[in-house]
């Protein structure tokens, strides 16, 4: 996985840095020198305009400018303060004996002519507040010009941690130092952000803090999978117990069951009401289907004793997809929580059942995964799940381990947070995902996955496979005509390297 840093750890690795290694010039001139780089792979031969701010990052681009003139390549400052101090002094200084200029941004200012690339060091992680006089009109000369821009850090406008104010910057390169950032991924940032190119600039490993906050990717999403082994046979792989579907929700139990199956599932039981047990034994061939005592169309309390037992010899227990809320779903769901003896992963009406009573949380052996989207977990909590001003990745932080649960909250760039702190952000996915039966796909997979290893971890890795095959099925259809079971075709290229 990829850590983050906020921007209180990266002022905290730079200050040790200072302490124990040496002047943060020398970061500054390999952080200029990265920008310069990517600057020059675009335009060789130039012009490229280098919006400077009064602060570190404007000292990022001063270096940034002056080895752009080294190489031959014109590089025109335009600069919010007529004076730099510290380290960003010294580099402007170095660029104007390189026979570089410096012009001040106002509001009439306007590019170089011919200008080829921008590059953006007006702010760095350190934004607290909208951008205001020279800092905005250095954004919105940027933002009109149709030039492609090159953001040191994070662009101007963007928060580091996440969230950004107006004017903001829409970069098509973002070169992140030290360590990448929230913003980078997150749902209402990272497509500000373009191509994001990381760099440590040789800051040592042991002065960076032990991340909590992760971006899931390839290798350890892959490697989530439950490997093949020649000899072996279908009970080395998860048995997988499923209870889902209800009268008008049958195709629920089938996209999870078959989802199941499709990620590696050795066996699959799938529980359906009694009423609907032909046509998810039909739909899901593969699965172990049982019919279930129902009530009002939905499975009833009656079924327990039956689940209790086939529990007991599964790996896992999937329960709420397309379950309904009638009768007496909510007693099933209470009395899996308190007597299954697997693991539990908890999903739509499954999660619908705890609203008012998330004190049965607590009750489960094992620490429950639950998958709300945001409609869903208002209902579980009683509340907005976010509270004014507060980061998703927070507020999926406080709700795990309020919960005590390992938390999917399922949106765009889903979080999937631990009960003891860890956020794993997702990276993949798309529009053409929002529409019923994405998420019992999503909960079919999860449950393979967390089979041998109920961990954030699995989670996280079964959401970015899951955004994977929907974004390989939307290049194929398109995110309109595209469909949850478009999906599941696309899993064995979703699961394999690129």
């Amino acid at each position: 996985m990829i850590p983050l840093a906020t921007r209180t750890e990266i002022r905290a690795a730079e200050a040790a840095y200072a302490q124990k290694v040496g002047p943060l010039s020398q970061l500054m001139e390999r952080a200029g020198k990265r920008l310069a780089e990517r600057a020059a792979l675009r335009v060789p031969e130039g012009p490229v305009c280098v919006l400077c701010g009064g602060g570190n990052n404007g000292g990022d681009g001063f270096a940034a400018a002056a080895e752009l003139m080294r190489r031959g390549i014109p590089a025109f400052c335009l600069c919010t303060h007529e004076k730099s101090e510290g380290d960003a002094a010294y580099f402007r200084s170095q660029y104007i004996e390189l026979g570089g200029a410096v012009g001040i941004l106002e509001e009439n200012s306007r590019l170089p002519a011919d200008t080829a690339v921008i590059i953006d060091a007006l702010f760095g992680t350190g934004l607290s507040r909208a951008p205001e006089g020279a800092f905005a009109a250095g954004i919105r000369l940027a933002n009109a010009s149709g030039v492609p821009v090159i953001a040191a850090d994070v662009p101007s406008g963007v928060r580091s941690d996440g969230g950004c104010f107006s004017p903001c910057i829409r970069a098509a390169e973002t070169v992140s130092f030290v360590r990448r950032k929230p913003a980078h991924f997150l749902a209402d940032t990272y497509a500000l952000c373009g191509n994001v190119i990381h760099d440590r600039l040789g800051l040592p490993g042991e002065l960076l803090p032990s991340p909590d906050l992760w971006a899931m990717d390839e290798e350890d999403a892959l490697g989530a999978l439950p490997p093949r082994v020649p000899d072996s046979h279908k009970g080395n792989y998860p048995k997988v117990l499923i209870v889902a579907g209800a009268e008008g929700y049958a195709g629920a139990a089938v996209m999870a069951a078959r989802a199941a199956l499709r990620s590696g599932a050795g066996l699959v039981f799938c529980g359906v009401p009694r009423s609907i047990y032909q046509i998810v034994a039909v739909g899901a061939p593969e699965a172990v289907v049982f019919p279930l005592p129902e009530e009002e169309g939905a499975v009833s309390r009656e079924a327990l004793p039956e689940l209790i037992r086939r529990a007991d010899g599964c790996d896992i227990c999937l329960c709420g997809c397309g379950l309904s809320r009638r009768g007496s779903v909510r007693d099933v769901v209470f009395g899996l929580l308190s007597e299954c003896s697997c693991p539990l992963v908890l999903d739509a009406d499954g999660i619908n059942a705890l609203a008012g009573h998330i004190d049965m949380l607590k009750k489960a052996r094992h620490t429950p995964i639950i998958t709300p989207h945001m409609g869903e977990l208002a209902r579980l909590l009683g509340e907005d799940p976010l509270r004014p001003e507060e980061l998703p990745q927070t507020a999926a932080r406080r709700i795990a381990e309020k919960l005590g649960v390992i938390l999917v909250m399922k949106g765009h760039r889903t979080l999937t947070a631990s009960r003891e702190g860890q956020v794993i952000l997702n990276t993949t996915g798309n529009a053409g995902m929002a529409r019923g039966g994405s998420g019992d796909v999503l909960a079919g997979m999860l449950a393979v996955l967390c089979a041998k290893g109920p961990t954030a971890e699995n989670a996280a890795a079964a959401v970015w496979l899951h955004g994977r095959a929907g974004d390989l099925a939307a290049k194929r259809r398109g995110q309109t005509a595209m469909l949850p079971t478009d999906m599941m075709d696309e899993f064995p290229e979703a699961f394999s390297y690129r």
